[in-house]
């Protein structure tokens, strides 16, 4: 009788059986090899069977509080499923080789469960954030954990699916049921206080109104010319402008001013933390990728070993993994720092910092881009890769200069930065996750006591700016701020959000869509949409892990949504959901058209176009002009089935098809 490993996806079943080696057979749904049986999951094979719920959706049947979950094995997934059963009746002892997180445990552990599994005494648990290379697959082998030691990790990550069915089903059916259109509405415990951040953003934005102010600018010339703003009390922003009026008079006829004070200042910046899946996330955003497509080009260079284990929240290594960044510094070519381990502390090595798993680091070097891998894949790892070696570079250093110049009592001042030593940021440059936007500038050379001359005055208008809307890296940022989600789900949720048509992407920026908004403004004053109540269910999540709660922790923990959903569903018997659709255009016909997920159509007419057309997805701007039909619009960035680029003018037509033609119009 041999031990089963339960691997969670077939290549990485593949990649245990190489490194075990020996005789290996592949079989249907298993490897056989001398010693072990390797069989795999394909993620989850097994859901909350909807049974547990009325199949009727009607407001008479909520609350819907089942006495105990029942699953079922997803239809596409039977034969696996039964092709692991069968193995683990056969088992002598069984590893646990899914993902090391709370997903891959509620995965195999649901498996187990299902198949009849009962010797819990023979299971062993595979955890490691390394990739899982021929050494350390051996290595975790031999070092076998108990699985009861994460026996409490299976109690929160149930405990975590339980309660989004359980708050999902209840508060989407009801809501779904007093909303006054048909369409179905989709809450999520996690889900609903995200698009609450984005809404609510989107609402101040709207409801904001500029307020003017004004600013005075003297040019100056010593050597080249400068620019200096007028300076009260610290104050270079006026809301009145007759102060500033007043001030140019005064100095109208003046044609030099004086040096009064230089203030020079050296800065260092040390070079940024490890990258934790969020925080990765958010630089790769700034170079146009979405979060859950980072996700999955991090898991493929994880699968494949470049990386370690991505879906970890930690910014830090373990104190004792010196030698193995050694080992990588070699790797990767950078021998030169070697040394610079010892010398970087906590910054780097520290162990109270640490999660499950330790920051995403490489693990050898991709020298030239492999036929598995994507250009998309490069980029991502070489940001791993940049981030990692940045880590024992020197401080970036640089110097700010200030200086204040007297015009006849009126004082200017001005501020200029150079760099001293760009250390870290050499490899490293515009992709901190809150990287703040500093213009290098250099002034003159200008000294205490020094005349400059006055070229010109002049007051300035300007407006207060309303915040600016999330893109995906801000709003992940908030998300990990206030403990919304985690590393791994974080993604998925924004995904959700956008599959669900509550928010749409317009360069970058997330914006709500009128069902979006209904939503919240419906929902908006209610707990299960307030961020503060989900980070502290996120927190008691946690808690069942790290403080070893198990079965105690899931049952407080499930018993309080019980009782809360009840709660939310008996407080909003009495209201009714109206989703107001604001048109985004006028049609040639007069009637309004409306934005639906992947298309825009007039109320009217019907008249239908397609938002992604030649692979480009169109603008509302350009949507709009397509839809007044006055005259073609010139659209550029259009991609042939060929993937040629190329610039036309589109004319919508009243059969909603498009005609193209190119040349001055």
């Amino acid at each position: 009788m041999k031990d089963l490993i339960i691997a969670e996806k077939p290549s990485v079943a593949q990649d245990i059986a190489k490194s075990i080696g020996g005789n290996v057979k592949k079989q249907d749904g298993y490897i056989e090899t001398d010693k072990y049986i390797i069989t795999w999951a394909v993620g989850h094979l097994l859901t909350i069977d909807d049974s547990i719920a009325p199949e009727k959706w009607e407001l008479e049947t909520l609350p819907i509080i089942p006495s105990q979950f029942k699953y079922s094995v997803y239809k596409d997934k039977v034969k696996q499923f039964n092709v692991i059963k069968k193995l683990v009746k056969e088992a002598n002892s069984i590893f646990i080789a899914t993902d090391a997180g709370r997903e891959g445990e509620l995965i195999a552990r649901l498996i187990l469960e299902h198949a009849g599994w009962n010797k819990w005494n023979n299971t062993y648990r595979i955890w490691t954030s390394e990739a899982l290379t021929k050494e350390v697959i051996l290595r975790e082998l031999n070092a076998r954990k108990p699985a009861k030691d994460f026996d409490s990790l299976y109690e929160a990550a149930k405990a975590r699916q339980h309660a989004d069915w359980l708050v999902g089903i209840n508060l989407s059916r009801f809501v779904t049921l007093t909303a006054n259109d048909h369409g179905v509405w989709s809450i999520g415990r996690v889900q609903t206080p995200v698009l609450k951040l984005i809404v609510d953003r989107e609402l101040e934005i709207q409801n904001f109104k500029p307020e003017p102010y004004w600013f005075l600018v003297g040019t100056f010339f010593k050597d080249k010319e400068f620019t200096a703003k007028y300076t009260q009390n610290k104050q270079v922003n006026f809301k009145d402008k007759e102060t500033l009026e007043n001030v140019l008079k005064s100095i109208q006829n003046a044609k030099e001013g004086i040096v009064k004070s230089v203030n020079k200042q050296e800065h260092k910046k040390a070079p940024p933390l490890l990258f934790s899946i969020t925080t990765l996330q958010m630089a790769a955003n700034k170079l146009g990728y979405t979060s859950d497509k980072t996700l999955a080009l991090a898991q493929d260079l994880y699968e494949a070993k470049y990386i370690s284990y991505p879906r970890t929240e930690a910014n830090y290594l373990d104190e004792g993994a010196k030698p193995l960044v050694k080992n990588i510094l070699k790797k990767l070519g950078r021998e030169d720092l070697v040394d610079k381990v010892d010398k970087v502390g906590k910054r780097v090595f520290d162990n109270s910092k640490l999660t499950d798993h330790y920051a995403i680091i490489p693990q050898q070097d991709m020298k030239e881009k492999p036929e598995s891998m994507t250009e998309d894949h490069v980029k991502i790892y070489n940001l791993i890769k940049n981030r990692f070696l940045a880590a024992f570079y020197d401080d970036y250093i640089y110097e700010t200069t200030t200086v204040t110049i007297d015009v006849n009592g009126a004082l200017f001042t001005t501020s200029g930065r150079v760099d001293k030593s760009l250390g870290w940021k050499s490899i490293e440059q515009g992709i901190e996750e809150n990287e703040e936007k500093e213009e290098a500038s250099k002034l003159p050379d200008l000294k205490e006591h020094d005349k400059v001359s006055v070229v010109k005055f002049d007051i300035q208008q300007d407006f207060t700016k309303p915040p600016s809307r999330y893109t995906e890296a801000t709003l992940l940022g908030k998300m990990k701020d206030l403990g919304l989600g985690t590393g791994a789900t974080r993604a998925a949720i924004i995904k959700t959000l956008k599959d669900r048509f509550y928010i749409t992407v317009n360069r970058k920026q997330l914006m709500p869509t009128d069902k979006g908004i209904s939503l919240i403004k419906y929902v908006g004053d209610k707990e299960f949409a307030n961020p503060d109540m989900t980070s502290v269910w996120e927190k008691e999540l946690e808690d069942i892990y790290v403080q070893k709660q198990g079965i105690k922790g899931y049952n407080t923990f499930i018993d309080k949504i019980k009782a809360f959903v009840s709660n939310q569903i008996s407080t909003m018997r009495d209201q009714k959901l109206v989703y107001e659709k604001q048109a985004v255009a006028t049609c040639r016909c007069g009637g309004k058209v409306l934005e639906y997920k992947n298309y825009y159509k007039c109320e009217q007419c019907q008249l239908t176009l397609y938002k992604e057309v030649f692979h480009r997805k169109l603008s509302r701007k350009e949507a709009s002009s397509l839809y007044e039909g006055k005259s073609p619009v010139f659209v550029k960035n259009l991609k042939s089935k060929s993937g040629k680029t190329f610039n036309a003018y589109l004319t919508l037509k009243d059969d909603g098809k498009l005609d193209l033609s190119f040349g001055k119009q």
